[in-house]
């Protein structure tokens, strides 16, 4: 038996000399388990939750009388480690910090206030508890994941400035003068519609900076939470003492439920693996405390809380608090689904979703359901903010922090001489690095067989097909081209040769309906979903080139001689990517016109005649045979690579192996060519970031396909209409990352 099992069946019983009998037979001769155990035991004694975290850090508050009881039973256990100081005033002296109080004492450490005397500033220090410190396993745990949270900067965590081990574990923290949300809700009870709006945003967007960095939380709770006085109405997110990082595999390996029980996540409270998700359901757990002045569940001992988590479904708000907006009550349920997948699936989603609903209400004074009704739409939601690779269509990055777009290229096959002309139109996609080569025009070869082809041409391509079969396909068009399977520019990006092909387009009924239902029926995207439809049969009678990724930031600034990206060294995301190298990630806040630009002036660059002409007015489509985006039917024939499922890897929503999204990208951009390529050997064609498609978009576009088999589609553009999108992105779920995937967006947005 674990820890976990022994330590819940001795609580259940109340007879202390049985309970005794009971962990004397369970741990038999295993006195560290036995030890461990009996920790367990005293600290759920002490607390109605066990497992309690230290409290805050830089909270002043009057004391009540136990208060003062635990804060002497921490002097004491403090101060043996301090070395004498020159200052009476004062507790003593740790290393050159000049300690001046005891703040408060946890089940895992002990928090003083104290003045750093290399830089005189106030900090708060928080050490392990001594009776832990002298146990390996926590103590190399303790400064394990205190060296990850130091890696988290951001405006809302309190920031770790050192984490030192002698004479005993102990961290660094920032000093934040205020009160904790805890003690606010104690004194007031709860709060109105604008501050829960503004606290959530705020530890929303706190939460996004430690999931970037593959770190959860697993302790959000209304104590954990400072509402620091300076600067007033700041938010800042405390204690990641039980932080862990998301993929490491000691999660659930010591069967210990760490955490508290009223706020943690069903998956938490049963012991199993956690990723980001949990803390979303503990924000929840919060908000509804926030609102209605108590926490979700409630029991008369923690056994019985978690219980509760795992089974029962907390009062409705409104029936708590009558006059509490549906739209509020419709987030925190969302947040507080018992399925992961059935919650918002990241904290930048539920950052951007509290933005616009502040917005709104400030606004209008009140809030649409179109504004916050995104659950599980996560992935469809942000149409233009992730494509930056492989010269395809871009995607959003989020409502707030702005769009970001991929580009994706085409290029014309008549760079190469001996090509054959079959007008087919290159493609140049502003979101991948993707480039679309088209044949020359000037057609020297007797067209007599297929669409117009020698009779001596190899075989078109028709889905379904091997990766084997898709290899030989570009090696024998290669060879009757003359020219070569893969070839790089003058900016270093990499095109491979797609050949010209049959496949059927879009997302069968059954999908669309499972699609629209997992976006909860939200009409904004129930639209987009429903333009996947309906399937028609496409002909592609031209081989093009495409960019094995998306265009890189470095291949952007060195072209444009401006990076624009989110995540940059310069961007507004620059604190989620600080310490990265981002010059490989995909370039992205990229408007579909600056995409035309980029082709244009790449296809100028290299003496090749451009596809689009801009004016100040308007960009126009021209027959030109160099760089341009891929339309929607040449980039999906080139993400599918002969397969006929909704990913290149099969049916199911893992397409992790091939692309970034919202549940293993850390909700940011990632380098191209990291995944899984393709069959063409075409790489982030799912997820990382979303990309621009040369088309124009309609709902019912494919409509006008329906009937007959469509040769070469590409539906018009004109100035006012959007533009279509693809491949999904790193916020988005699975689902909208698929071959058929499509959103659109105002050509002049930046994504």
């Amino acid at each position: 038996m674990t820890e976990r099992e022994i330590f819940l069946a001795a609580i259940e019983i109340a007879d202390p000399q049985e309970r005794e009998e009971y962990l004397a037979q369970a741990c038999r001769e295993n006195e560290d388990l036995k030890s461990q155990v009996d920790e367990l035991l005293r600290l759920h004694g002490e607390a109605a939750d066990f497992l309690e975290a230290a409290p805050v850090p830089g909270v002043i508050s009057e004391p009540g009388t136990e208060d003062v009881e635990a804060m002497s039973d921490g002097r004491s256990e403090f101060v043996q480690f301090l070395s004498p100081s020159e200052r009476p005033e004062t507790l003593g002296r740790l290393a050159h910090y000049q300690i001046e109080e005891i703040l408060g004492r946890g089940a895992f450490g002990i928090v003083a206030k104290a003045v750093d005397e290399r830089l005189q500033r106030i900090v708060a220090i928080k050490m392990l508890c001594p009776a832990l410190a002298v146990t390996s396993p926590p103590r190399k745990r303790f400064l394990r994941e205190a060296q990850i949270a130091a890696a988290v900067t951001h405006e809302n965590i309190v920031a770790i400035h050192a984490v030192e081990e002698e004479p005993i574990p102990y961290l660094v923290m920032e000093y934040v003068p205020g009160n904790t949300l805890q003690q606010l809700l104690d004194n007031q009870g709860p709060l109105d519609v604008r501050q829960t709006l503004s606290i959530g945003r705020q530890i929303a967007t706190g939460l996004v900076a430690a999931h970037a960095h593959h770190l959860i939380h697993r302790d959000i709770k209304p104590s954990n939470i400072i509402l620091a006085t300076e600067p007033e109405n700041r938010v800042k997110i405390s204690d990641f003492g039980l932080a862990r990082v998301i993929d490491d595999g000691s999660l659930t390996a010591s069967g210990v439920v760490a955490g508290t029980p009223q706020y943690m996540a069903p998956e938490q409270a049963r012991g199993e693996r956690l990723d980001h998700r949990a803390d979303l359901f503990s924000l929840g757990s919060l908000l509804y405390q926030v609102v209605s002045g108590h926490p979700p569940f409630r029991a008369g001992n923690a056994v019985a809380v978690l219980k509760r988590v795992c089974e029962d479904t907390p009062r409705p708000l409104d029936e708590v608090i009558s006059d509490t907006p549906p739209w509020l009550c419709g987030i925190i349920n969302c947040l507080m689904e018992k399925d992961p997948d059935q919650r918002y699936q990241s904290a930048q989603e539920v950052a951007e979703v509290f933005a616009r609903c502040e917005q709104e209400l400030n606004e209008h004074g009140t809030v649409q359901k179109e504004t916050w009704n995104k659950r599980l739409a996560h992935s469809a939601g942000r149409s233009p903010s992730d494509t930056r690779r492989k010269g395809r269509p871009a995607r959003p990055i989020g409502w707030l922090v702005g769009l970001i777009v991929g580009i994706a290229l085409t290029v014309l096959l008549s760079r190469f001489s001996g090509v054959n002309d079959a007008g087919n139109r290159p493609r140049s996609a502003e979101t991948k690095s993707e480039f679309v080569a088209v044949r020359p025009e000037n057609n020297t070869v007797e067209k007599a067989g297929w669409h117009g082809w020698s009779s001596d041409a190899p075989t078109h391509a028709i889905v379904p097909f091997s990766a084997d079969k898709a290899l030989a396909y570009q090696q024998q068009w290669a060879e009757y081209l003359k020219a070569p399977v893969e070839f790089e520019n003058s900016l270093g990006m990499k095109f491979r040769l797609i050949p010209p092909g049959q496949f059927v387009r879009g997302s069968t009924p059954e999908e669309i309906e499972a699609a629209v239902k997992r976006a909860n029926e939200n009409e904004f995207w129930k639209v987009r979903i429903e333009s996947e439809g309906p399937q028609h049969e496409v002909i592609l009678t031209h081989p093009f080139y495409l960019g094995v990724t998306e265009v890189t930031q470095s291949q952007f600034e060195s072209l444009m001689g401006e990076n624009p990206s989110h995540f940059s060294g310069s961007g507004e995301g620059k604190e989620i990517i600080a310490g990265l190298d981002t010059s490989n990630h995909p370039v992205e806040m990229v408007s579909w016109k600056t995409a035309a630009e980029f082709c244009t002036v790449l296809s100028t660059r290299e003496d090749l005649k451009p596809f689009y002409f801009q004016s100040e007015q308007t960009v126009t489509s021209l027959e030109g045979n160099g760089y341009r985006l891929p339309t929607e039917a040449e980039w999906e024939f080139a993400c599918r690579a002969g397969s006929s499922t909704r990913f290149c890897t099969g049916d199911d929503d893992d397409m992790m192996r091939a692309g970034w999204c919202g549940i293993n990208s850390g909700r940011r951009s990632h380098g191209v060519g990291e995944m899984l390529a393709n069959a063409f050997g075409l790489f982030d064609m799912h997820g990382n970031v979303q990309e621009w498609a040369h088309d124009g978009w309609e709902q019912d576009s494919y409509l006008h396909f329906a009937e007959s088999t469509a040769i070469d589609p590409v539906l018009p553009f004109s100035e006012t209409s959007r533009c279509a999108l693809r491949g999904g992105g790193f916020y988005a779920y699975p689902t909208h990352c698929s071959s058929s995937s499509r959103f659109a967006q105002l050509r002049t947005t930046k994504l």
